[in-house]
């Protein structure tokens, strides 16, 4: 059974830990016999970077997993992928302290579970999870640092070199991640480098810290159409050379803006922020979306980006 106490330090509300756990009292036994299976799979070697084939592969066991628990309660399907990640954090909680982490770690890290749980609120008005890719952390490769998370893993991209620094395709390199919280300033990024790059440095080929970024925030486009001058997020896209810009049919991080999906028209959606405004002026008349490529190498001891 889910622990109380486990729960309230990464952050979940108490009102919603009353409902975790009644729920739990109902399907948590169930649950527990397919967290214990899916475990026993589980890479428990930090600091291994993910090629294409493991990656595809933890993914499929993740997706298997997820699947099978929300099979057990068809009518709350979120909550009960939910319960299936709050079932795996007592064995993580475990390996972090054997592995030497800090239970501060453990819980920053697990934080992200708050994170998902407010975007499924916000989104579909219910109180689980509806997105699949938490599993990234389970595998002890991705570790919330400040602001950000990193996630260590291969390059997917052809060789990336700046001043006489190379990148090569399959080299490892850290994946940054951006859970929704506090406003994304320049100064907490910096933060997050910092405290990635001391986190990591052992691990590190040299006092640079490669970081790439796949994100919508950093689709070419937005930049230049939507995000004002000076906001955090004109200053977050100028901290990576943007290497590649892929196109989508449609916005599908619309979501993440609107707290709802993008529907034929922009009608009905909130106007509530100016980025609210300027994406629905910008769907209006007729923008494209996407997602961008960047690459940040951050150079530890001199505190700063070198490639931008």
């Amino acid at each position: 059974m889910l622990n109380k106490t486990l729960l309230t330090d990464i952050g979940i509300e108490p009102s919603d830990v009353d409902i975790i756990l009644e729920a739990d009292s109902r399907l948590g036994d169930k649950i527990q016999k397919i967290t214990d299976e899916y475990i026993k799979e589980l890479n428990r070697e930090p600091f291994t970077h993910y090629t294409a084939e493991s990656n595809l592969a933890s993914y499929q066991k993740a997706t298997a997993y997820g699947s099978e628990i929300m099979s057990l309660d068809k009518e709350n399907e979120y909550l009960a992928r939910l319960l299936g990640w709050l079932h795996l954090m007592p064995y993580l909680e475990e390996l972090y302290r054997k592995l030497g982490f800090p239970y501060s770690l453990f819980c920053d890290t697990a934080r992200d579970i708050v994170f998902k749980i407010n975007e499924c609120k916000a989104t579909y008005g219910k109180l689980g999870v509806f997105v699949d890719w938490f599993f990234i952390f389970i595998e002890l490769r991705l570790f919330t640092l400040g602001r950000l998370e990193f996630e260590l893993t291969s390059s997917p991209m052809e060789d990336y070199t700046y001043d006489g620094y190379t990148i090569k395709k399959g080299d490892p390199v850290f994946s940054c991640h951006i859970p929704t919280g506090a406003p994304l300033t320049e100064e907490v990024c910096y933060d997050a480098l910092d405290r990635a790059y001391a986190f990591f440095k052992p691990h590190l080929k040299s006092n640079i810290l490669p970081v790439i970024c796949l994100s919508w925030l950093l689709y070419s486009e937005y930049p230049k159409k939507i995000y004002s001058e000076g906001s955090n997020l004109m200053k977050f896209s100028r901290l990576f050379d943007i290497v590649t810009d892929t196109k989508t049919d449609t916005f599908h991080d619309a979501w993440r803006v609107f707290g709802c999906e993008l529907g034929e028209s922009t009608e009905g959606l909130p106007q509530a922020t100016s980025l609210q405004c300027a994406f629905i002026d910008y769907i209006n008349n007729g923008g494209s979306f996407g997602y961008g490529h960047g690459v940040l190498l951050y150079d530890g001891e001199k505190k700063k980006i070198i490639n931008v």
